[in-house]
């Protein structure tokens, strides 16, 4: 499972982070709107969401628990494509995600080229892998994910999978 460690601070990990999280703000190829803090927030009309998700930083996670009338949160199956969708149609003047998870969203979908970024928020957040403490194998897990990606980083072999991905090296970030 990939998380935060405040997220599952019981979980096993391995000995560093897989990548990191910047919460991005994605708007229409052509709107105008744009995210530069708090009062930028305020002259959406509506932001999409996916219920329950945290954004990382706190003065947009504060924005989003106190103006909900300005905040669609959504639940069920496949949220960040119908949220895409949304924003596409124009029922949306943004949303916040990860870059990397909707620019891979958006691609899969063919709908890259109608998004763009609109800004992104100060916090970042380093990302794990994670595995389960009832597992009497986790920590064995977590051993190997950690020797394995140092010499798949040593070989070239992680660089090329993350490239067949459009995935920046979060060492070089």
């Amino acid at each position: 499972m990939a998380c935060f460690r405040q997220e599952a601070p019981d979980f096993v990990f391995p000995d560093f982070p897989l990548g990191k999280s910047n919460s991005t703000f994605f708007s229409q190829k052509d709107a105008s709107w744009r995210y530069t803090g708090t009062d930028s927030l305020k002259q959406a009309k509506m932001i999409g969401i996916i219920k329950g998700y945290d954004y990382v930083d706190p003065t947009v996670m504060d924005y989003i628990n106190q103006n909900p009338e300005n905040v669609l949160a959504i639940t069920g199956e496949k949220p960040l494509e119908r949220l895409i969708e949304m924003l596409i149609n124009g029922r949306l003047t943004a949303i916040i995600e990860d870059k990397i998870v909707l620019e891979y969203k958006a691609k899969q979908m063919g709908k890259s080229d109608q998004l763009k970024v609109s800004g992104t928020t100060s916090a970042v957040i380093d990302v794990y892998s994670s595995f389960s403490p009832k597992n009497p194998k986790s920590a064995e897990y977590a051993k190997i994910l950690s020797e394995e990606t140092l010499k798949m980083r040593k070989s070239g072999r992680l660089q090329e999978l993350l490239e067949r991905y459009g995935i920046q090296d979060w060492q070089a970030q």
